[in-house]
Formats: structure tokens, C-alpha cells, sequence
């Protein structure tokens, strides 16, 4: 975390699912099978502001989504 940045972190303890490399890409990455139109918009919308977007889920551990924007004056 940088101390000009904003941080939005949501999680839950759900079922999960596999974040293996079908939906952890690299920014500015093709869409995936896994990153389906709302999380692709997200990240291309999170990216498009300067920020990182990032999902960490395990099958039967819940999901969490992190969202980084810079601040900006």
C-alpha cells in the first residue's frame, strides 16, 4: 500500500472458486473464461483510473476482491 493510494477490499467466506490463472491475468490482459463481462468491466473500468484490480478466491475458502486507486489532487 502506498500513502497516496485508496484501498477497497471485499470479502466474503463463501464457497470460492478456482483464481488460478484464468482470472488472475495481467493488467490489460485478453478476457477469460472465468472473467466474464462484470469482472472484466471492472477491472477495465479500475485500470482506466490508474488503479489495480485483484480477486484471491480458493474453492471451499471464500473470495476477496481488492480494489487500489491512486489519489489524486
Amino acid at each position: 500500500m502506498l500513502p497516496d493510494e485508496f484501498i477497497i477490499s471485499i470479502s466474503d467466506n463463501g464457497k470460492g472458486f478456482s483464481a488460478a490463472p484464468p482470472v488472475a491475468i495481467e493488467p490489460g490482459g485478453g478476457r477469460t473464461v472465468a472473467e466474464g463481462d462484470g469482472l472484466g468491466n471492472m477491472r477495465h473500468r479500475i485500470e482506466g483510473l490508474g488503479g489495480r484490480f485483484e480477486i484471491f478466491s480458493r474453492p471451499g475458502e471464500g473470495t476477496q476482491v481488492r480494489i487500489s486507486l491512486p489519489m489524486t489532487q
